[in-house]
């Protein structure tokens, strides 16, 4: 449990796993807020629980599906955008600066060098074989986030919009069963108000009807926001940030070898 505890609590677990959880389904805690206000005061004898669950939710319900979804993803976009800015013919980097993140990766991964526009258009498979190893070089290389921390957080941004965009669909089949439930609790409680009466409606119904209005804006937020497009957007950032360590990692080299010498 304490190593679950310390994944939650690194910068990375705690926003790219525990913050889509929230986002996806921190509105069920919303509703129960509103609907079972007492609730709250039992909160700090729970907390614990409460904190162990999640660990165990944002361990073994979020990685994978992200992962998951990463992979289908990859094929829509017809490899990872740091793959792909590799490639000849992509426009997503400047020729010039792609010319250099290419001699620079061609120290680690010889092949590279053999790559031309016609290898990669009669075999892009092994080209991107090629680009692939480039870029878990790269990221390997990039890990110290003292040193890369615009690269780290990046990384981070593009983790979130993932596991979140992974959550999505669960998410939505909650909204949708908790909006149901809603406003069959406002109906029985309609049922119940004799005829005549032209009264307030009764906190049950206005809570129930804060709790279904919770539930749409929530989905709506999902529908529409959380989509495929808005992840890919932050991938291709995380790329463009890795093969820039390029340029960082060949300064070093530099100073090393001035060093040495």
């Amino acid at each position: 449990m304490l190593d679950r505890l310390a994944a939650l609590l690194n910068p990375y677990g705690r926003q790219a796993w525990l913050q889509p959880v929230l986002v996806s389904f921190g509105q069920v805690l919303l509703v129960c807020a509103v609907l079972f206000p007492e609730w709250i005061t039992m909160w700090n004898g729970a907390k614990g629980v409460v904190l162990t669950l999640g660990v165990t939710l944002v361990m073994h319900c979020v990685r994978d599906p992200g992962k998951t979804l990463e992979g289908k993803l990859t094929e829509q976009w017809d490899g990872l955008p740091s793959t792909a800015m590799l490639r000849h013919r992509d426009a997503g980097i400047d020729r010039i600066t792609k010319a250099r993140y290419r001699a620079y990766l061609t120290r680690v991964v010889p092949r590279l060098a053999q790559i031309t526009p016609e290898i990669e258009k009669s075999d892009p498979s092994s080209a991107d074989e090629s680009y692939g190893s480039a870029g878990k070089w790269l990221r390997a290389q990039t890990r110290d986030r003292a040193r890369f921390g615009l690269l780290f957080r990046e990384n981070v941004g593009y983790g979130f919009r993932r596991n979140t965009l992974a959550l999505k669909r669960w998410a939505k089949w909650l909204d949708s069963a908790g909006f149901v439930l809603c406003v069959a609790v406002i109906a029985v409680a309609l049922s119940e108000v004799p005829v005549g009466v032209a009264a307030l409606p009764s906190c049950v119904m206005v809570r129930a009807s804060c709790a279904a209005g919770i539930f749409v804006l929530h989905w709506c937020v999902l529908q529409f926001w959380i989509r495929e497009q808005w992840v890919r957007v932050a991938a291709e950032r995380y790329a463009r940030q890795l093969l820039e360590a390029c340029d960082t990692l060949a300064r070093e080299d530099q100073c090393r070898s001035r060093h040495d010498s």
